[in-house]
């Protein structure tokens, strides 16, 4: 048995377990197990019904139109951070002295203003 302790923080003495060598496999971080590969094939495939695969489309095509319009240029894959905590603060609503308020522009097409994710955040712009 190879004892395995952690040696950093308050608790480390508490994080200490014996593996057997001969039970468990080390993997290679570097590389996915046949095993985690065939798990990821299934997850994908069940992940793949019609219904959902409209429903990312309809995301992206949202997204990149959002996007677009906030940024005035074409989205590239991967979506930089700041870009992602931007969407989140257009949409997202939050309390203020006045009331719910979001970050959505005010040029911003009207089924956005009246969704009911956003149609707080635009009482004051659009009245």
């Amino acid at each position: 048995m190879k004892s395995v302790v952690a040696t950093r923080g308050p608790r480390a003495a508490l994080i200490a377990f014996e593996v057997s060598e001969s039970e468990v496999a080390p993997l290679d971080p570097d590389q996915l197990g046949q095993m985690a590969d065939d798990a990821m094939r299934t997850l994908l495939a069940e992940g793949e019904s019609d219904n959902t695969i409209r429903s990312y489309q309809t995301a992206l095509r949202y997204w990149t139109a959002w996007f677009s319009l906030r940024y005035r240029q074409t989205i590239a894959l991967p979506v930089p951070a700041p870009a992602v905590i931007q969407f989140i603060v257009d949409h997202a609503q939050r309390k203020t002295a006045d009331g719910l308020a979001c970050e959505m522009p005010p040029w911003a097409p009207l089924p956005w203003r009246r969704s009911s994710t956003a149609s707080a955040c635009y009482r004051r712009s659009i009245s």
